[in-house]
């Protein structure tokens, strides 16, 4: 009796010692405020974000970001005051989250010393990097953060790529090598029970030498100019995940956590999808923002047309003369998929014989499904939506089916694209 009671304590306390730890990871930004312009998969947006990673907050979560924040560093070239407006939506962004880590990145160490010291501060001095050896006071060797029972130990670092150049505040020299700074700070704080979490702008080749340099580390994760989702992973005892490109899709680390070591550990990606909902202020800010650039950029109304468009002749035409009608400012493209097979509609110079004139797709059903599926499983890779038969506005996705001539212009009005 007196065994079983014994057996029965010793099994509580391992279940008591056992302690699950959600970890959500953003990155790879690079200054993108609003969702992609992707016909299938229109995600992304710090709008989507906010929303997302608000709802899940709680005492068992972290929210981490491995850095490329702002714009500029591998995102798109843009004129400066306007990378700086949607900078300032991005903090704002982030501020709302909470996040708990972030780890710059090549887009960070452009700025100044003095830009990054204020972007800490405002952010609520979380910004890491643990091989930075300048004399800073806002840059944070480690983060500690308690989770229940387990104490979690956030490190980041950042290697200077030859290709981007940082501000002149952050020689290449002050930064020392990542693996031996984080080996250090390891000797002087780690206990036997941490769960220990390095985080970087850093690439995939980058994150496999440091896991087998640093056998105590138990979480990587990382994010530089990958447009590919990578496969997580798991190098000697440590498990590696990337952040995904733009945000469009947020981490989810599930981690069972007992004595001092994983017992399991879980990884999945929530697209930031138009059913995740927007966070009004920031998303219409998010808008005004684009709709600056899109007065000096080419934009353009997509009329995605495939073999079967002709279903939907009469809707189309509609559309057509209404948005001509309304004297709207953009151009318009069909396309039945094929470049070379693409009519330019110029809404401007009043062309409308040009639609009438289109041909029909020379591509038969049998090729172009199969163009489909090879397009489709390319762009899923890469997070890209495929150019399903459809209209993409600037702002949304309509199939054919429901193109509905009201909304195409409310669209045109919030972009202010009408006369």
């Amino acid at each position: 009796m007196k065994r079983t009671i014994l057996i029965l304590f010793l099994f509580s306390v391992l279940l008591a010692a056992a302690q699950d730890i959600e970890i959500y990871f953003s990155g790879k930004t690079y200054g993108e405020i609003t969702p992609c312009s992707c016909p299938v998969h229109p995600d992304g947006g710090i709008s989507r974000r906010i929303k997302f990673l608000t709802d899940r907050k709680s005492p068992d979560t972290l929210f981490i970001d491995t850095g490329g924040i702002l714009s500029g560093g591998y995102g798109e070239s843009r004129e400066e005051h306007i990378a700086a407006e949607r900078d300032e939506v991005l903090i704002d962004g982030y501020k709302r989250i909470g996040y708990d880590a972030i780890s710059p990145g090549v887009s960070e160490f452009t700025h100044s010393s003095e830009y990054i010291r204020k972007l800490s501060e405002g952010l609520g001095k979380i910004l890491v990097c643990t091989n930075y050896t300048g004399k800073t006071g806002y840059l944070n060797k480690y983060i500690v953060k308690q989770i229940g029972d387990t104490r979690v130990l956030i490190f980041g670092v950042f290697i200077p790529d030859e290709n981007f150049p940082v501000h002149e505040d952050f020689p290449r020299k002050d930064f020392a090598d990542p693996a031996e700074s984080v080996k250090n700070e390891l000797i002087n704080i780690r206990r036997p029970d941490d769960l220990v979490i390095v985080i970087g702008s850093i690439s995939e080749d980058q994150a496999r030498k440091l896991a087998g340099l640093l056998p105590n580390v138990h979480i990587i994760l990382f994010g530089k100019n990958e447009i590919l989702q990578k496969e997580p992973e798991q190098v000697k005892k440590t498990y590696l995940a990337a952040s995904n490109y733009q945000s469009k899709k947020i981490g989810r680390l599930l981690c069972q956590f007992r004595n001092g070591k994983p017992i399991d550990i879980k990884c999945g990606f929530t697209r930031m999808s138009p059913a995740t909902g927007e966070i009004a202020d920031i998303y219409i800010r998010s808008l005004q923002v684009c709709r600056q650039e899109s007065v000096k950029c080419p934009h353009y109304v997509y009329f995605y047309l495939g073999p079967d468009y002709l279903k939907y002749e009469k809707k189309i035409k509609e559309s057509l003369k209404v948005l001509l009608k309304k004297g709207i400012e953009r151009k318009v493209i069909f396309s039945d998929f094929k470049d070379e097979d693409a009519i330019y509609f110029d809404m401007m110079n009043n062309e409308l014989s040009k639609y009438i004139k289109i041909r029909p797709s020379k591509m038969k059903q049998k090729e172009y499904k199969a163009e489909m599926s090879r397009t489709k499983n390319e762009h899923e890779k890469a997070n890209f939506g495929t150019a399903l038969p459809g209209v993409y506005t600037g702002l949304r996705y309509f199939s054919l089916e429901d193109l509905d001539t009201d909304s195409l212009i409310w669209d045109m009005r919030v972009l202010g694209l009408l006369k």
